[in-house]
């Protein structure tokens, strides 16, 4: 017994070994950003004006979808160099026809066979490519159907863009931060990786992550990939192991804003989780091969770093229930380690869990106060529900293993305007 003692003890010193990188991450992202800024004695001049393909995949999106639209017609960007793209995957509702009302280029995809985000761009880029020409573009930006974008966006993307990155994410924040404590949870996580883990890795001159939504890919890389080939069910994590794996970094804009939709019940954020737990299983046996290859032969950090995003989520959580799960049973049914002393070891590594997210919440909250939009009492009352979410994430990635995940759309019913949540800024 003495012997899985130690051997639990060796392990979680591994896991805080391999994530104790973060913290420099932590100290960087607070830093001074004028410390990082490369200075240059050439005059500046304005960026190129560069074409951009706005790709929608919606799915029964007709009640937000509009209002996305109005935001991307309404940026400070030329519409003359903006195209917006969508296509309505397995819709039942009017998403096509209202699309076209607000002027975007729809094509309709009936497919249950191939379902899933990652299908629906591939298709949508296949008729761009016959009927307009990829040459015609020279980024992509993929945008989800709910989400609103700041007037500058786009803007913000082609200086950002203009300075030869091939990936580019973007700040992404939330537009119902309010209504639930499963809302404000996820909205806290995707702005804490924007803040405490992209915008360090930008500084510190390695890989970007991309999430979802928000963000670009050049025309260069679109022909060297010869399409969108990324399917499983988080096409955005195994679109950027790729990416990384074979040499391509992506950094981010963090002036570019844009405002997604997170669900607000807890069942609707169980599936979501634990689809993108499976997705992070198929994105190891994709892509995990060749960052573990780019990791010894290239030397490269960013691919560690890539691996430490997506494979602990699924080994060290599940490894961790195994252990307690081994030890109860020595609790059980052997004499030299009692129920008191598992429970204890249950106990602190939840009370340390606990803190670390508790910590990650609290400095997210505090340096993002004025980005967030939400009152006082919503973003501090957050800062103590973030650690039951993150800890909740240990059932549902063991879930995801003993079950079958289907990928499901999230309903989504916010129809704000940009305008409503800007009302927020500041609070």
């Amino acid at each position: 017994m003495i012997a899985f003692s130690k051997f639990v003890e060796v392990c979680s010193l591994l896991l805080a070994a391999c994530y104790s990188y973060q913290t420099v991450y932590m100290i960087v992202a607070l830093l001074p950003a004028k410390w990082f800024n490369k200075r240059s004695n050439s005059p500046f001049s304005a960026p190129e004006l560069h074409s951009f393909a706005v790709l929608i995949a919606a799915r029964n999106e007709e009640s937000v979808l509009p209002e996305l639209i109005r935001t991307i017609n309404s940026q400070t960007y030329p519409a003359e160099h903006v195209k917006i793209f969508v296509i309505a995957d397995n819709c039942t509702d009017g998403t096509a026809a209202a699309a076209r009302r607000a002027g975007a280029v729809v094509y309709e995809r009936q497919n249950c066979a191939q379902i899933g985000k990652g299908h629906a761009i591939n298709s949508l880029l296949t008729s761009i490519k016959e009927e307009f020409s990829w040459a015609n573009f020279d980024a992509y930006l993929v945008i989800d159907a709910d989400n609103l974008l700041e007037p500058d966006f786009i803007e913000q993307m082609n200086v950002t863009f203009s300075e030869g990155h091939d990936i580019i994410t973007s700040y992404r924040n939330t537009k119902n931060y309010g209504p639930g404590w499963i809302a404000a949870c996820n909205s806290l996580w995707f702005i804490r990786e924007a803040k405490y883990l992209n915008i360090a890795r930008k500084r510190l001159h390695t890989s970007c992550a991309v999430s979802g939504t928000g963000f670009l890919f050049s025309q260069r890389l679109l022909c060297e990939m010869g399409g969108w080939h990324f399917n499983c069910l988080t096409e955005d994590i195994e679109f950027i192991s790729w990416a990384v794996a074979n040499g391509y970094s992506a950094t981010i804009c963090e002036k570019a804003v844009l405002y997604d939709e997170q669900p607000t019940k807890f069942l609707q954020s169980w599936r979501q989780r634990k689809r993108w737990a499976r997705g992070a299983m198929q994105v190891m046996r994709s892509q995990g091969g060749g960052l573990v290859r780019a990791v010894f032969k290239k030397h490269s950090f960013a691919a560690f770093d890539m691996l430490m995003a997506t494979f602990p989520i699924v080994l060290f959580s599940n490894f961790i229930v195994c252990i307690n799960i081994v030890a109860l049973v020595f609790a059980l049914f052997y004499l030299d380690y009692s129920v008191i002393e598992f429970m204890q070891t249950v106990g602190w590594a939840l009370i340390s869990g606990g803190l670390i997210f508790f910590l990650m919440g609290f400095f997210a909250t505090i340096t993002e106060w004025k980005k967030i939009r939400a009152n006082p009492f919503i973003k501090i009352l957050t800062v103590f529900t973030f650690p039951l979410f993150m800890l909740s994430y240990t059932p549902i990635t063991f879930a995801a293993i003993l079950s079958k995940t289907e990928w499901k759309p999230i309903v989504h019913n916010q129809c704000k305007t940009l305008e409503e949540v800007s009302e927020k800024k500041g609070a």
